[in-house]
């Protein structure tokens, strides 16, 4: 699905059926207790965001994603990264907490979305610029408990990268 400036979103997993254009495998890691959800844009309002249907779904419980965005022989680059959440469940900070890495670096620490947001059913995007990767995107989410019930597990929403340059 585009949005209003244009961008291309993919939804995954892909679906099964069909011929897809863009079809794309990612390397994940989902907690036992995790899921993918959709809910309908229409029914859930979603606050903060020109794009409510982004927000709509993602995957509870997702805690290390592997993008593919660096072929055999191609030059290693620079990304912008943004992270798309937003809370479905609560409506005060101190339930879900987690540490956002990308590239095995914390760039976010004790990271509450409903927190961020401001409440439940806020869009909350973060940014991280000069993002090196010679491969794989890593991202991981880890939870600030250890075995964390599907209430407290990591959500994301969107992932957005955009190569911003060639690596020097």
């Amino acid at each position: 699905r585009r949005d209003n400036k244009g961008r291309l979103w993919l939804s995954y997993p892909r679906p099964r059926t069909g011929r897809l254009v863009l079809a794309f495998t990612l390397d994940i890691d989902v907690l036992e207790t995790g899921h993918y959800y959709r809910h309908s844009p229409e029914i859930v309002q979603v606050e903060g965001t020109d794009v409510p249907w982004l927000f709509a779904s993602g995957c509870s419980g997702l805690v290390r994603c592997a993008v593919p965005l660096i072929g055999e022989g191609e030059a290693p680059g620079t990304y912008t990264v943004r992270l798309s959440f937003s809370e479905p469940l609560y409506d005060r900070p101190g339930k879900r907490i987690f540490d956002v890495k990308i590239q095995d670096k914390v760039v976010l620490q004790n990271f509450d979305i409903c927190k961020e947001a401001g409440g439940r059913n806020k869009a909350v995007v973060t940014k991280f610029q000069g993002i090196k990767v010679n491969d794989n995107l890593r991202s991981e989410l880890v939870p600030r408990v250890s075995d964390p019930s599907e209430a407290q597990a990591p959500l994301l929403n969107g992932l957005e990268v955009r190569r911003t340059g060639p690596l020097r």
